[in-house]
């Protein structure tokens, strides 16, 4: 048994990394459309996954939980009877602006890792559309990580700035509210750089069709009216 040690507490501090200034609300003129929260919550995905068993890994600091500015987070580890380990941190963004928060692409170098190699992979479906996600080697003070990461704005997967701004331009003509952002992080150990990417592949493969569905279509639906005083629900700039 190979003793891939995970550490959640790191990835959460990296994904803080250089601050929370991407959660703050850019409030551009003109009225603004609501988010809708998620229909259902991080918290429901599933402890096992195929044959990956999780368990929830508390966060020792919990001021950068908070930072993180999320509405929700879930932080997991997930083993095989191998004894390979993979950790995952999600995080459901309520208020947000136009680009996606605390990116790995950002946060992971602002921390001291230097990018090895990084790469787009698919995750297929058995329904709809194919997933995508990021897939990027790290190292640091001789240790090697893969991260591989996507973020879901409705039925819309981003993976960075650009994807952002073409989903707001798909979602903004048959959608009455925002829907949240959902970000996925899988982090694990590099021992063999093929081996390790199939199997972090294939578990985000199965991660993705859980997790694919949480947002449900409320945000397609009409919704009670807002201004643009009320921010309980959040708001982003139209």
């Amino acid at each position: 048994m190979r003793a891939l040690v995970v550490r959640t507490t790191i990835t959460v501090a990296v994904v803080v990394g250089i601050g929370i200034g991407s959660q703050v609300l850019l409030v551009a003129s003109g009225s603004k459309k609501a988010v809708a929260p998620p229909e259902h919550t991080l918290s429901s995905l599933p402890l096992e996954i195929g044959s990956w068993r999780g368990e929830e890994v508390p966060i020792a600091d919990e001021r950068r939980e908070e930072a993180i500015g999320a509405d929700e987070t879930i932080n997991r580890r997930y083993r095989n009877a191998s004894g390979d380990s993979i950790s995952l941190h999600a995080a459901c963004f309520v208020k947000f602006d136009r680009s996606v928060p605390h990116s790995p692409d950002v946060c992971y170098p602002g921390n001291g890792y230097t990018k090895i190699t990084d790469k787009t992979v698919e995750l297929p479906c058995s329904e709809g559309a194919p997933g995508r996600a990021k897939l990027v080697a790290f190292e640091m003070n001789g240790r090697r990580v893969y991260v591989l990461f996507w973020f879901q704005l409705g039925d819309q997967i981003c993976l960075g700035i650009d994807d952002m701004a073409a989903a707001r331009r798909e979602l903004r003509p048959r959608s009455t509210e925002w829907p949240s952002i959902l970000k996925f992080l899988l982090e694990t150990p590099i021992d063999d750089l093929e081996a390790d990417e199939a199997r972090l592949v294939e578990f985000a493969t199965r991660l993705h069709e859980k997790s694919r569905n949480l947002q449900g279509t409320s945000y397609l639906k009409p919704a009670a009216s807002t201004t643009p005083s009320d921010a309980s629900n959040g708001g982003v700039p139209d």
